[in-house]
């Protein structure tokens, strides 16, 4: 590598670090550490606001947020390795960012921020199979990650810190506590169980015991997995439910931790259905049955618009899942899967603190079913295809945990 080419790598490395630095030292504790000639990290830390806040954050484990800079000429590429975006499972790591810089003709400066998950998503893989790459193209030109607000970029970061932070804590506290919350264990290839639902003086339990012999147990409670102070309830879609979910479905599965579309399954097809003032019996082939009928967002969604819509369902109001709040527009999500960007109107504007912090709660969440924040919004639909082609807000919106 030539000398000239080293001082030029050298002086757009230094370019990317001084921009990125703009974006995060009046929001975060920032620590920088060199790789490479091509850039550095930047260790990120959310600032204490007190001294007690900081004390007490001996007590339990606090991530770093890790950032790397990059900064580009005209449509030369770079390159990050898997390593940084990937974790030990091959799952994109929430506590990590990239920030991709260079000047358009005018010499203005152009930003690109991506998320671990929007490099998985957008990036291409480089013929080694280690690296990511980016590059602008005539087809790849990224403009929902170019030039996004800071205050956005910042509330992304603080977020997806918060998530690695909780999930951290979450997998310690559950290996801790293991040896004390073992559950009963079966270690069949097939399990082939009855799962006794029982209501004793007002009390529901659940028995449990094989097809092929006389033992059994009361199936535990598995707060390790949910959290949840209430005990059992079937004939519905709320708290209780998913609970007795997740705790047959840790049983069924023999310790494995079910997924959020496995508790969602078995709650909607089959036991939102039994009475709820009724006992009934359980077998491990209807949870099966349960987990491998479809059970698709739209129908689940449709569901909500009956129960909350009324005599309004099916005429034109339909519920559309927040996703992120963008300056002062909304990413929404319809039931169909479409989804929009929507500037929120001056009336709406009001609704903002609610918004930012029920976000946040679904983004610290620990609950095994993620809960969801909808808008009950006016969709137009395209007659012959009921594609969704417009999507107005209303200022009326419900968090959905239940």
């Amino acid at each position: 590598m030539t000398s000239t080419k080293i001082q030029r790598q050298s002086a757009n490395r230094d370019k990317g670090e001084y921009r990125t630095s703009t974006y995060l030292a009046d929001e975060f504790w920032v620590l920088k550490r060199p790789v490479d000639i091509d850039g550095a990290d930047f260790l990120i830390q959310l600032p204490a606001t007190t001294l007690e806040d900081l004390r007490g954050r001996s007590r339990y484990i606090e991530v770093l947020g890790i950032v790397q800079s990059k900064f580009f000429e005209k449509k030369n590429g770079v390159s990050i390795h898997k390593k940084y975006v990937l974790d030990a499972e091959g799952k994109p790591r929430s506590e990590f960012f990239c920030f991709f810089h260079t000047d358009d003709l005018a010499g203005e400066h152009i930003s690109y921020f991506f998320v671990a998950e929007d490099i998985v998503r957008e990036l291409a893989v480089t013929s080694c199979g280690e690296y990511y790459r980016f590059k602008l193209t005539k087809k790849c030109f990224y403009e929902k990650q170019k030039n996004m607000g800071r205050k956005h970029i910042s509330q992304v970061m603080k977020a997806g810190i918060q998530r690695t932070e909780i999930a951290s804590n979450t997998r310690f506290v559950r290996e801790l506590f293991k040896v004390y919350s073992t559950p009963t264990l079966h270690h069949e290839e097939q399990p082939d169980f009855v799962y006794s639902l029982r209501i004793v003086e007002g009390v529901r339990i659940v028995l449990c015991r094989s097809s092929t012999g006389p033992h059994g147990h009361l199936l535990e409670m598995r707060r390790d997995l949910f959290p949840n102070q209430g005990a059992f309830f079937w004939g519905g879609s709320g708290t209780g439910p998913k609970f007795l979910a997740v705790s047959m479905l840790a049983h069924h599965m023999n310790g494995e931790i079910p997924t959020a579309k496995n508790i969602n399954d078995l709650v909607v097809n089959l036991l939102s259905k039994i009475d709820m003032d009724s006992e009934c019996n359980i077998t491990s082939r209807e949870i099966l049955s349960a987990l491998q009928r479809k059970s698709s967002r739209e129908s689940e969604m449709d569901t909500l618009e009956r129960n909350w819509f009324g005599d309004m369902h099916g005429k034109g109001v339909e519920l559309v899942e927040v996703l992120e709040r963008i300056d002062n527009e909304l990413r929404v999500k319809c039931k169909r899967g479409e989804e929009f960007r929507l500037i929120i109107s001056v009336a709406g504007m009001s609704k903002v603190p609610l918004i930012d912090h029920v976000m946040k709660q679904i983004a610290r969440s620990t609950d095994a079913a993620v809960p969801v924040f909808y808008n009950f919004a006016l969709v137009l639909r395209e007659p012959t295809t009921s594609k969704a082609l417009e999507v107005s807000l209303s200022e009326v919106y419900r968090f959905h945990n239940d």
